[in-house]
């Protein structure tokens, strides 16, 4: 899957997936960091991460996917598609 698709995949799915992802690579992957930021606990930080790679077929384990997700999130925040 395109990064264009994983973004409008997670943005239809549920758009706190794609906040959670976004918070996620810019704490660099600290899911403390991320729960603190959303307000949430770890344990859903962690649910929504499963689900993030569900829904995008991206490994977030993998630095050149994060990367490329990233830039994704950004560019299209940066073009005002999301």
């Amino acid at each position: 899957m395109g990064v264009a698709h994983a973004i409008t995949a997670l943005a239809e799915a549920d758009p706190a997936l794609l906040l959670t992802a976004e918070t996620f690579l810019d704490r660099a992957g600290d899911s403390r960091a991320v729960a603190e930021r959303l307000g949430v606990h770890r344990a859903t930080v962690y649910h929504r991460l499963r689900r993030i790679e569900e829904l995008t077929g991206f490994d977030l384990d993998d630095g050149e996917r994060r990367l490329v997700l990233h830039l994704g999130i950004k560019a299209a925040r940066l073009l005002g598609d999301i």
